[in-house]
């Protein structure tokens, strides 16, 4: 990778991912990523499993590099692996790389500007891209919180974007800021019932007022049977998916436990 590795490097594991960062060597693990090199990889995450102190820049390093979808399923893999061992479910740092605040100063800007909880915006946009911000789906929604280039030009219009292009749609701030718009919409439209306005923003705000108007039981009435309700299987477990996110980072980042 074009860098040389000093000579007796330490031997264990969490000593061996510190130096790595200590010594300016991170942009290395950032590369073993890309190839696929888990196993080095692994001795990187490995300082993660630590409550010490000296890991905190490690861990910032490994949070600031969240957009690489291969490190964020490396992750994922490494926390299944350690919870099989009993070992990772009390671990707030190594968790915290799975559910990271990302983008923040975005999210909270504009959070705050629409009403919005920033820990929900963020449950949102991992669900909608995991923290991809060039990620398009089949249905050409692009970036991301993942917004259609149709809804996009009109909440940009909302905005006084006179010179909005979609391919804005791939940069944090714009997609961030537009997201966001929508979402407080649709909070609005549906008289700030958080699990409506989420899934509207899967499902679309008619298909989920066709559903306030004839699922049964009613939201009113029980709504996590009106959730399991839902016709659309794809609405009903995103909603879920958001919640569940939604709760991991309430007990990480708000004092619970976790």
């Amino acid at each position: 990778l074009g860098q040389q590795f000093p000579v007796a490097l330490p031997n264990d594991g969490q000593a061996l991912s510190f130096y790595t960062y200590e010594k300016g060597l991170a942009p290395v693990v950032a590369e073993l990523i890309d190839i696929d090199a888990l196993d080095d990889v692994q001795q990187f995450l490995y300082a993660s499993d630590s409550n010490d102190t000296r890991y905190a820049p490690l861990q910032s390093w490994v949070m600031a590099h969240h957009s690489r979808p291969k490190s964020m399923r490396l992750i994922e893999a490494y926390l299944d692996e350690l919870r099989e061992q009993g070992r990772a479910t009390h671990k707030k740092a190594l968790n915290r790389l799975f559910y990271p605040l990302v983008y923040q100063e975005e999210v909270s800007t504009y959070a705050k500007r629409y009403g919005l909880d920033p820990l929900l915006v963020m449950a949102l946009m991992r669900q909608e891209s995991f923290f991809n911000p060039t990620a398009v789906s089949v249905s050409d929604a692009r970036g991301l919180m993942q917004l259609l280039p149709s809804t996009a030009r009109e909440v940009a219009g909302w905005e006084a974007l006179s010179d909005f292009t979609t391919s804005e749609l791939f940069e944090p701030g714009v997609n961030i800021r537009l997201g966001t718009r929508y979402l407080a919409l649709l909070f609005q439209r549906f008289e700030q019932v958080a699990p409506l306005a989420v899934g509207s923003y899967n499902g679309g705000p008619g298909a989920m007022s066709g559903w306030v108007s004839t699922v049964k039981p009613s939201f009113d009435e029980d709504p996590d049977m009106f959730v399991e309700a839902i016709p659309y299987a794809q609405s009903r477990e995103y909603i879920q998916q958001v919640f569940n996110h939604y709760w991991v980072y309430q007990q990480l980042y708000t004092g619970g436990s976790r």
